[in-house]
């Protein structure tokens, strides 16, 4: 009987732990995020999360928490995704991320001048200026033989 009970306690232990994320899991920022929430013509983005948020500051992108900071996030404070905003904006003078316009979108707005930015400083980075180097077609989209 010290045996059986033994063994569900273990196992009552083993499925809460799995069942609760840990902190590093709960807290830590995605590596890679689908922006996919304001397309509908054109093919998700896949945005290197980490890799930006190692080189800027977060309220660069998450300009509406100005106390947002890693370690803010990572004790736990809520952060905003970009369409929370952005996908069907309140106020008339927020950008419409369903915009298509060079000049209206927020990510097109912000991501693509920053990006032209930063290549007229160092020409060998690989940030995306082009349509498609953010928005890759579909197999299904490309010519035949390429």
């Amino acid at each position: 009987m010290r045996r059986l009970s033994l063994a569900l306690l273990t196992s009552a232990v083993a499925l809460l732990a799995a069942a609760q994320p840990t902190q590093a899991q709960a807290t830590d920022p995605p590596e890679e995020l689908t922006l996919e929430a304001c397309g509908d013509t054109r093919a998700a983005v896949s945005f290197p999360h980490k890799a930006h948020f190692e080189e800027l500051e977060c309220t660069t992108c998450h300009h509406s928490q100005e106390e947002l900071t890693l370690e803010a996030a990572q004790g736990g404070m809520e952060v905003e995704a970009c369409a929370d905003c952005h996908l069907e904006p309140e106020e008339a003078d927020t950008p419409a991320c369903t915009e298509k316009s060079l000049k209206k979108n927020p990510f097109h707005i912000n991501c693509v001048s920053c990006h032209k930015d930063s290549k007229a400083e160092d020409e060998s980075l690989s940030a995306p200026t082009k349509c498609a180097e953010c928005h890759p077609k579909a197999e299904s989209e490309e010519e035949p033989g390429g």
